[in-house]
């Protein structure tokens, strides 16, 4: 309870003291994995012990320790375009996934990560971008509300909330259904 972790776009973990709001801890994730697109950063993270998180780096999970942030355990690839929010289970096997989409279209779809299957990570599509996710409180089930955007000319950088049908899917995280 004294130190935060800043979701973020900047591309570095930034780690501050909650009493001071001091930085005790900032690395770059361009040392860990190189991304040439400006969203593709650690916005959201999930907790796996009192001192590690897992978040999106580029294409892929990486597991870190707040004692040493420039040294990333790779879990695996999450294969959607742009992870965003990440939801793990009570037991911590699945990891949900949220995907902002590329710069010039919606994602549609969202990503589920098995930590006993790393190599196996599934992608659900979806008729409408989700970017954020949550998971119910006891059963590997997660929650997915679609998000519509609309934009001018199809310019991606300057958006606004769309007023069209919205969806919440209910996913089974063991079978990806």
């Amino acid at each position: 309870g004294k130190l935060v972790l800043l979701g973020n776009f900047s591309q570095q973990l930034v780690v501050l003291d909650t009493d001071t709001l001091d930085v005790v801890g900032r690395a770059t994730t361009m040392g860990i994995e190189e991304s040439d697109y400006r969203l593709r950063a650690n916005t959201h993270h999930v907790w796996v012990g009192d001192r590690r998180f897992v978040c999106a780096i580029g294409d892929h999970l990486y597991e870190i320790d707040l004692d040493d942030l420039r040294n990333a355990k790779l879990l695996g690839a999450h294969r959607l375009w742009t992870a965003h929010e990440l939801r793990a289970t009570r037991d911590g096997r699945f990891i949900l996934m949220g995907d902002l989409g590329p710069e010039r279209e919606g994602a549609r779809q969202v990503g589920i990560f098995d930590r006993k299957r790393p190599a196996e990570p599934q992608v659900i599509k979806l008729p409408g971008t989700v970017w954020h996710v949550c998971v119910h409180p006891t059963r590997n089930v997660g929650y997915a509300a679609t998000y519509s955007i609309a934009t001018e000319g199809e310019d991606f950088v300057d958006w606004a909330p769309s007023y069209t049908r919205e969806y919440v899917f209910e996913i089974d995280l063991e079978t990806a259904t």
